[in-house]
């Protein structure tokens, strides 16, 4: 059974190098404004949605409305198939009624 699992991240944004035209540095160096190190290192909270059958997240959705079938779709009838797009990888995975995910040649 294909579960949904729905919650928000905090991921980072950028390098952490702080806000256009911020500088980070902890004393304040003549001529530039100083900014709180912790600050540099903000991130955003996301909501992430995500399908997930056996363990495998077959879509991922963030800040967006989850649209089932938009990054996967099923094998032929009677094959227990499942074929779904790897964010990560950037390539086309199947997943076989075993579990067993293969991944396309690079």
């Amino acid at each position: 059974m294909i579960e949904f699992e729905q919650k928000l991240e905090k991921t980072k944004i950028g390098t952490g190098s702080g806000r256009p035209g911020e500088q980070a540095n902890a004393g304040g160096a003549a001529g530039t404004n100083p900014v709180d190190i912790e600050k540099t290192a903000e991130g955003q909270n996301q909501n992430f949605a995500r399908l997930v059958l056996f363990g495998e997240t077959i879509s991922e959705f963030v800040n967006q409305r989850p649209i089932p079938g938009l990054m996967f779709s099923w094998g032929p009838l009677g094959s227990g198939a499942i074929v779904y797009t790897d964010r990560e990888l950037g390539r086309l995975m199947l997943l076989d009624q075993q579990s067993t995910s293969r991944g396309s040649p690079a």
